[in-house]
Formats: structure tokens, C-alpha cells, sequence
């Protein structure tokens, strides 16, 4: 049951998505795993297709898809204020450690890569990313995926992100013509039945003659079920998320503005490309939200003292998250409104089956992650069988035996560190 005070329900988002800020190892994609299972599958604050609604909704729109959900779920679950905190103690712990980590490179300097045994452990606890993706997949199929139509959408969804993964606007362009397809799909058949009967003759007049009838006490009409999901907290109105949705616009004319100033700018006006590549690897190691590198880059933007460094990454952090938290929060009493109209039933069934391929290719892209490895060269995570036996048992583990991921991800960094001693410490 879920609580009533505010205090409850700030106290209920502190335990369950402080964990999240160190355990999200993977990207974007094992934090949306990890959020399936543990607000849908095992707290069940929200169903599969509400799930996948959010998520797909997260795709469409600009700004991190797994923070936009992670708050979303939040929002939904305990309102505003929770919605906030959630989100502070799962991005912030990352965001002060690379902020930090940007000050210092910048005051220090570094060397040219990172210590083997790190990418070591990256490599373990990105197989075991990828075993979380893949139990998510695993459920979802089962419940979305009913048809032929929400099967074939889910596999041209997840071929096509695939093979056009750097093309920023398919993942939009491919939601909106599933979508599409399921809504014609599901009005076809009107359109047709209203076609045959304008082509079909007129009936023929017969005149019947009526008997009058004793009077029959009518039937009264079954009470419709209610619509509105009870586990839907928040109650902010529709003209709200409308005054969000123009804030967004607000702040999106004034970026075009400050850019349009800024546009010609050297980049070593704000930091080098050494220092950039240096920060990008470590993100990729680190867990939390991959944006938490803007705290990275605005700590070395101001690094003249460490106030001012202080102050540039907390600039670039809430400007790199702020927008898509609020558009998000403006369509979601939309959504929440009209969701259960006919016609958006028919879109959200083609909106989830593609959120469901873009999972599914989610398991793919980290499979082909490249690795670092001696001599400047890269390779694929999936060319390793030590690696792929990892993912296997992390997905046993986790499926069939029920190991909380936190777990799995702590195990999964012991087996990095035993990789590279049994591979003689290179």
C-alpha cells in the first residue's frame, strides 16, 4: 500500500533509488533493466504497459530516456516533492564525483589512460548490464508483444536502431510510425464499414403495423469500471503541465540564443579535447546517469578555484537535466488524461511494442560495446567467452535464483578484478 504523508513518501524514494545512483552501471539502458525490476517486477508501483507507455514516451522526448523515467515513476508514485528527491539521490552522488574528478584533472593533470584493473572491472559489469537488459526483455515480450503486429513492429524497431544507431532523430521517427501503423490497424475497419454502407443501396420502406406492449422496468446499466489507475498520485492539472510545457519553450529559445552567441567559440575555451576524452572514458565506468558528464565539463569550464569549479559543474548539471524534467512533467498529466481514450489505446500499443525492440536492441549495442585493450586497439565485449559466460550467469542468478541486482553488480566488479589477476595483472 503505498503512504499517505509526505515524509512517507520522501522516505520511501530515499531507500529505494539511493542504491540506484551506484549500481547503474551500463548506460541508459541496464538503468531502465534495473528500474523494470524493481518498480514494476517486485514493488509493482506501476504495470508492464504503463511501463513501456513512459518509456516511450521518454524516447520521444529531448533528454536522458532513464532519469526522464526514473523521475516519471517517482512523480507518479508519491508527487512532486519525491519526484525531486528521487531524482537528486540517484543522479547527484555521480555528478559530485565527476564534477570533482574535473577540478582535479584540470589542477593536477593525468595520465594518458585508465589503470588496466578499471577496465577490467567496466568489462564484467557490463556483462552483467547486459543480463539485466536482457530479464527485461524477457518480461516484456510476454506481456506486450500478443500479435503479429506488435511482434513485427518490435523487430523492425530494434533492426532499425541497430543499424542507424547515430542518426538522432530515428528513435522518435520510428516510435511515431508504430504508433501510426497501430492506429490504422485498429480504424481500418470502421473506415471500411462506413465506405460499404455510403456504396450500399438505400433499404427498401416496409410499413409494420406495432402492438402496443406492457411497459418493462428498464435494466439499469452496469457501472463502468473506472479508468484512472489508483497508483497514480500526482495531482497537478492539465493547465499546469501547459505552463511546464511553455517554460520548456522558454528555456529552448533561450539556449538558441546564448548558442547562437557562443557558436564560433574554441573549445579550449572551456576545456581540451585531452581532458574531454579523459572525462568521456570515465563516465563510461562510473555508475549513475552518462549526463552527469556535463558536471564534469562545467567543473573544468570554471576551474580557476574550486568555488568557482563548484559552481560551473552545478550549472551545467541542472542545465543538461532541467529541460527534459520538465517537458516530461508537462505531458504527463496529458497522458495521464487522455491515456485511456480509444484512439491513444490504439497509439500506445504501437508506442509500446517499439519500446520493447528498442530494448531488445539495447542487448545488441552493449554486446558490441568496444573494450580497450594493449596497444591503442579496441574489440567487442561479445568476442570474449569469459565475458559472455558472466552475462550468462548473471542472468541465471538474477532470473531464476532472484539475486537482488546490487548484488549481481557488486559480484560482477569482483570478477573484473580476478579477470586481470588471473590475466597477470597487465
Amino acid at each position: 500500500m503505498a503512504p499517505t504523508t509526505l515524509g512517507q513518501r520522501v522516505k520511501e524514494v530515499i531507500v529505494y533509488y539511493s542504491p540506484l545512483g551506484c549500481i547503474s552501471f551500463g548506460g541508459p539502458q541496464a538503468s531502465i533493466a534495473i528500474l523494470f525490476d524493481l518498480f514494476v517486477i517486485k514493488k509493482k508501483w506501476l504495470s508492464e504497459e504503463m511501463f513501456t507507455e513512459l518509456y516511450a514516451i521518454s524516447n520521444a522526448l529531448p533528454g536522458p530516456p532513464s532519469i526522464q523515467l526514473g523521475f516519471t515513476i517517482a512523480l507518479i508514485r508519491g508527487g512532486v516533492i519525491p519526484a525531486i528527491v528521487a531524482f537528486i539521490v540517484t543522479c547527484l552522488p555521480g555528478a559530485v564525483v565527476m564534477g570533482a574528478i574535473g577540478y582535479g584533472v584540470s589542477q593536477l593533470g593525468t595520465t594518458d589512460a585508465l589503470p588496466t584493473w578499471v577496465l577490467y572491472i567496466e568489462r564484467s559489469l557490463g556483462a552483467v548490464s547486459i543480463a539485466l537488459i536482457a530479464i527485461a526483455v524477457k518480461q516484456l515480450v510476454s506481456k506486450l508483444l500478443v500479435d503479429k503486429t506488435t511482434c513485427t513492429l518490435a523487430a523492425v524497431a530494434a533492426v532499425v536502431v541497430i543499424n542507424f544507431t547515430a542518426v538522432a532523430w530515428m528513435i522518435p521517427f520510428v516510435m511515431f510510425c508504430g504508433g501510426l501503423i497501430t492506429y490504422i490497424e485498429a480504424e481500418a475497419p470502421k473506415w471500411i464499414e462506413k465506405y460499404k454502407l455510403k456504396r450500399a443501396p438505400p433499404p427498401e420502406t416496409v410499413t409494420v403495423e406495432i402492438q402496443d406492449e406492457p411497459e418493462v422496468p428498464a435494466t439499469p446499466a452496469p457501472a463502468e469500471p473506472e479508468t484512472n489507475d489508483n497508483r497514480i498520485y500526482f495531482s497537478y492539472t492539465v493547465k499546469a503541465g501547459i505552463i511546464l510545457l511553455v517554460i520548456f519553450a522558454g528555456l529552448l529559445v533561450f539556449s538558441a540564443i546564448v548558442r547562437s552567441q557562443n557558436y564560433n567559440q574554441p573549445i579550449n575555451l572551456f576545456t581540451t579535447f585531452y581532458f574531454f576524452l579523459m572525462g568521456f572514458a570515465l563516465i563510461n565506468i562510473m555508475p549513475g546517469p552518462n549526463y552527469n558528464f556535463a558536471a564534469y565539463c562545467g567543473a573544468l569550464s570554471f576551474r580557476e578555484s574550486g568555488w568557482s569549479a563548484t559552481l560551473g559543474a552545478f550549472m551545467a548539471w541542472i542545465g543538461i537535466f532541467l529541460p527534459g524534467l520538465l517537458i516530461k512533467a508537462g505531458v504527463l498529466p496529458i497522458w495521464r488524461n487522455y491515456r485511456e481514450l480509444p484512439v491513444l489505446r490504439s497509439i500506445f500499443k504501437g508506442l509500446n511494442s517499439v519500446a520493447v525492440g528498442l530494448i531488445f536492441a539495447a542487448i545488441f549495442i552493449l554486446w558490441n560495446k568496444a573494450i580497450a585493450l594493449k596497444d591503442g586497439k579496441v574489440a567487442s565485449l561479445g568476442e570474449y567467452s569469459g565475458w559472455t559466460g558472466v552475462m550468462i550467469i548473471a542472468f541465471l542468478a538474477m532470473d531464476t535464483w532472484k539475486l537482488q541486482p546490487w548484488w549481481a553488480v557488486g559480484a560482477g566488479a569482483i570478477v573484473g578484478v580476478l579477470g586481470w589477476v588471473m590475466d597477470g595483472k597487465p
